[in-house]
């Protein structure tokens, strides 16, 4: 027999088992644990002669060798992943704990994050200087002169931002009239 002639089989063969019953019953099984790692081909083929036995067996086998083979390394794999996403939020847990003050209140929770908010939105930020506007409200004194500077210029960027991605989204809406009350829009009309 040629080596084209076997390749052809072989493709076809291998084509046949990816649509198979005997491959999906195989796959089922590993998922659902009824194949235990240490059973035999043969206890494994016997679960299911009706459909294994359209298969040539040693082909079979292969087969089956490849698909626990596929089955162990994605469970590994997703073993790994679990335990890695487990490990890095335990890290910043503990480094927030390390590092927090336990009677402080978190900036995206406090009243100064929306204070700031509606100051920025008014413009203080460009009339103020950061340490003459940390003066301005109580809630802002609650943070250290840095970290109040640096959501200073946050909030700014993300207001300009938040805008033109609003105006990018005006222009792919299909049908505008479905948005009159949207209330992005009716904050620039009031402006």
């Amino acid at each position: 027999m040629s080596t084209t002639n076997r390749s052809t089989i072989n493709r076809r063969t291998y084509e046949e088992w990816e649509k198979s019953k005997s491959k999906a019953i195989l796959r089922r099984d590993l998922l659902n644990n009824t194949i235990k790692p240490e059973m035999k081909p043969k206890q494994i083929f016997e679960m299911h002669p009706e459909e294994h036995g359209k298969w040539e067996y040693a082909n079979w086998t292969n087969n089956l060798r490849n698909l626990q083979a596929a089955y162990n390394r994605d469970n590994g794999r997703m073993v790994q992943d679990c335990l890695s996403y487990g490990h890095d939020p335990a890290i910043v847990n503990s480094l927030r704990l390390a590092s927090a003050d336990p009677g402080k209140i978190p900036w995206h929770k406090s009243e100064a994050f929306k204070s700031l908010k509606e100051d920025v939105r008014a413009g203080e930020h460009k009339r103020k200087k950061p340490k003459d506007l940390r003066q301005t409200k109580e809630e802002y004194k609650a943070f250290e002169l840095d970290e109040f500077r640096s959501h200073i210029y946050q909030i700014a960027d993300s207001e300009a931002k938040r805008e033109i991605r609003f105006e990018r989204k005006k222009k792919a809406w299909k049908w505008p009239e479905i948005h009159e009350d949207h209330p992005r829009l009716k904050e620039t009309d009031q402006s």
